[in-house]
């Protein structure tokens, strides 16, 4: 096995039990106040959250709001799959980030499949304004978009937007074969 696919399947495997142990304890706090961490900043606090990031589409019939999640879901796992299977070994931090992608990704699923809704515990405030709960998975897809970026921009390898040798390929695209433009 490649050692990229070694390392796709131990990083999505720690991220989604993280993700699922940890949703696991959140729904202990169904019935219990709010954990407070930090006095009007930080807190734990269980969120049934039916729709995407910040709650869109969570007001869609069940009918049109479960198959289209579950659809946009399945979607962006083919996707990052694909993706995937396109790096080499060489790309660490493309494979690193995209595993991150892939077990978040997969443990959101998991929400969507088990309860037609994700688990949202994660509660950053600055007195009464909110940002939106999150879960461990949102984390591990962050982390995962936030590699994958610092590897297009500041990267050394070819998926490096500013890597020299992209650069330089980037600007001879346009020059005729013979060079003389």
């Amino acid at each position: 096995m490649k050692l990229r696919y070694k390392i796709l399947i131990g990083i999505s495997a720690v991220a989604i039990l993280v993700d699922q142990i940890t949703k696991m304890w959140a729904k202990t706090l169904m019935t219990r106040p709010p954990i407070v961490v930090v006095e009007n900043f930080f807190r734990f606090v269980y969120v049934e959250n039916k729709g995407s990031a910040w709650g869109m589409f969570s007001d869609l019939p069940d009918a049109v709001r479960i198959p289209f999640f579950m659809l946009i879901s399945v979607v962006a796992i083919v996707f990052i799959i694909y993706m995937f299977r396109r790096l080499d070994d060489r790309h660490r931090f493309a494979v690193i980030s995209l595993s991150l992608i892939f077990g978040g990704a997969m443990g959101n699923f998991i929400d969507r499949v088990a309860y037609k809704s994700v688990i949202d515990f994660i509660d950053w405030h600055w007195y009464d304004a909110h940002w939106p709960t999150f879960n461990m998975a949102d984390v591990f897809i962050t982390m995962g978009v936030l590699l994958l970026l610092r590897e297009m921009l500041f990267g050394s390898s070819d998926l490096s937007l500013l890597h020299p040798q992209n650069a330089d390929s980037k600007r001879d695209a346009g020059r005729s074969p013979a060079g003389d433009d």
